[in-house]
C-alpha cells in the first residue's frame, strides 16, 4: 500500500487525522530574475592590491606616530612575556598559593620590617643632601660681605697712593694727565662702600658683577662698627703719633667710627682732584687734602677698614662653623641610624633565618629520596617556570 492509503485506514479507524500533502512546485526563473540576483550580490576591490598590480601605487613608509606605536607595541609584549615568566603578578598578589590540597598564605612581615628602615634611612640622605646644598647657600652672604670688605680696604690704600703720588707731582702737565686718568678715582672708591653698607644699586658700575644685600641693618654690632661714636683708637701703626687727644683738630673725626672718617676721605679726594695743577705743584704732599688723607686716612682709616675686615671673616668663619657643625651632626646620625639597623634587626634577623634554614634542613633530610623537593617548592614560592626555563638554557634540572 502507498503511504496515502495507510493514513486513509489509519483515519477510518480513528488513529491519524486526515494529512493532505502537496507535491514540490517547479520553480522558473526568468532572465528579469537573475539580474536582480546578480545585482544583489557585493563585490569587494582591493583597490590597493590592483594599483600596486598595475604599478600606480608605490610602497608607503608608516608615519612617526605609527612607528611609535608600534615600538610601545612591542616593548608592552616583551615586558608581559617578561612578567609572565617570572610570574611577577603572581608573586605580588595576595591571594594564598595552592599547593595540591594545601593552601600557604603569604606572610610580607619580615620583608616590611627588613625594607622599612633602609627605606626611611634613604630619604634620610635625601634630607641631608638638600640642607646641605641650603646651607651652603647661606655661606654665600658672609662670603661676599667678607670679599667686599677687604676689596674696600685696598681700594682705599690704593687711592690714598694715587693722591700721593699726584701731590708729589711739580710738572702741571703731568698733574694734569693724572688727574685726567684717575677722575673717577673717589666715585668708584664710594661705590664701593655704598655697596657694602646698602647693597647692589644700578648706577653702582664697580659692583654689578656681583648680587649685594648690604650689610648695615645685619646688627647692632655692625651699626656700632659704622655709624657709632668710639673711644678706641684703630691705629696700628705709631699709636702714639697718629692717635689724637681730645681738643685736636682730627680727634673727633677719629672717634666716630669710620662712616665719619670715609666722608671725610671723599671730600678731600674730590677736593683735590678739583685742585689747580699749579697749585698742587706748588704745595705738594704738604696741602690740606693731603694732611688729612695721609695722616687720618693712611693709619687711622685704614687701621679701622682693618677691624671691619676682621670683623666680616669672623662672622664667615662662624657661619661657616655653624654649617660644618650641622653637616656633620647629621651625617654622624645617618650612620648611628646604619649601625642600628644593622645590630638590632638585620643581625638578629640573620641569626633566626639561619635557625629556620636549620630546621628546613632537618625536615627536608626526612623526606624520601626520589621526592622532587626542589620543583615543590619552586611551584609554592611560584618559580616554577622561570627555574624550568634556567634549567633548559644549561642549569641543572629541577628536582635533580
Amino acid at each position: 500500500q502507498t503511504p496515502e492509503e495507510q493514513q486513509q485506514q489509519q483515519h477510518a479507524k480513528g488513529a491519524l487525522p486526515p494529512v493532505v500533502t502537496h507535491a514540490a512546485q517547479p520553480t522558473v526563473r526568468t532572465s528579469l530574475d537573475n539580474s536582480k540576483a546578480a545585482a544583489s550580490k557585493t563585490v569587494v576591490v582591493d583597490l590597493k592590491a590592483a594599483a600596486e598590480s598595475r604599478g600606480q601605487l608605490p610602497d608607503m613608509p608608516p608615519s612617526l606616530l605609527g612607528q611609535i606605536s608600534n615600538t610601545l607595541k612591542a616593548w608592552s609584549r616583551r615586558l608581559s612575556s617578561k612578567m609572565h615568566m617570572l610570574q611577577v603578578s603572581d608573586r605580588f598578589s595576595e591571594k594564598p598559593i595552592m599547593v595540591g590540597k594545601r593552601r600557604l598564605k603569604r606572610y610580607r612581615r619580615d620583608i616590611i620590617i627588613m625594607l622599612l628602615p633602609l627605606v626611611i634611612w634613604f630619604v634620610l640622605l635625601l634630607v641631608i643632601y638638600i640642607v646641605s646644598v641650603e646651607s651652603q647657600k647661606e655661606l654665600r652672604r658672609p662670603m661676599v660681605n667678607n670679599y667686599l670688605a677687604d676689596r674696600l680696604h685696598a681700594r682705599t690704600t690704593r687711592a690714598i697712593a694715587d693722591a700721593h703720588e699726584l701731590a708729589s707731582l711739580e710738572d702741571t702737565e703731568e698733574i694734569s694727565s693724572f688727574i685726567e686718568l684717575h677722575e673717577s678715582m673717589a666715585a668708584s672708591l664710594e661705590h664701593i662702600y655704598d655697596a657694602l653698607l646698602y647693597g647692589h644699586e644700578e648706577n653702582k658700575r664697580d659692583m654689578d658683577f656681583i648680587s649685594l644685600d648690604g650689610t648695615l641693618f645685619d646688627g647692632k654690632e655692625t651699626e656700632d662698627l659704622f655709624f657709632h661714636p668710639d673711644p678706641t683708637c684703630h691705629v696700628k701703626y705709631q699709636p702714639e703719633r697718629y692717635c689724637y687727644e681730645p681738643g685736636h683738630p682730627y680727634y673727633q673725626v677719629t672717634h666716630n667710627a669710620i662712616d665719619a672718617m670715609m666722608q671725610r676721605l671723599f671730600d678731600e679726594l674730590h677736593a683735590l682732584m678739583a685742585t689747580d695743577p699749579e697749585e698742587i705743584a706748588k704745595d705738594g704732599v704738604g696741602g690740606a687734602q693731603m694732611e688729612y688723607i695721609w695722616n687720618v686716612g693712611f693709619y687711622n682709616l685704614a687701621g679701622a677698614q682693618e677691624d671691619a675686615s676682621e670683623f666680616y671673616s669672623h662672622q664667615l668663619e662662624k657661619a661657616t662653623v655653624e654649617v660644618l657643625n650641622a653637616m656633620i651632626a647629621l651625617f654622624a646620625i645617618m650612620w648611628v641610624l646604619l649601625a642600628a639597623y644593622y645590630y638590632f634587626l638585620f643581625n638578629p634577623f640573620k641569626h633566626h633565618l639561619q635557625h629556620e634554614l636549620r630546621q628546613v634542613s632537618e625536615m627536608l633530610s626526612h623526606m624520601p629520596a626520589d621526592m622532587a623537593v626542589e620543583a615543590t617548592v619552586a611551584k609554592a614560592v611560584g618559580l616554577e617556570d622561570h627555574l624550568l626555563n634556567a634549567g633548559a638554557k644549561g642549569g641543572r634540572p629541577v628536582g635533580k
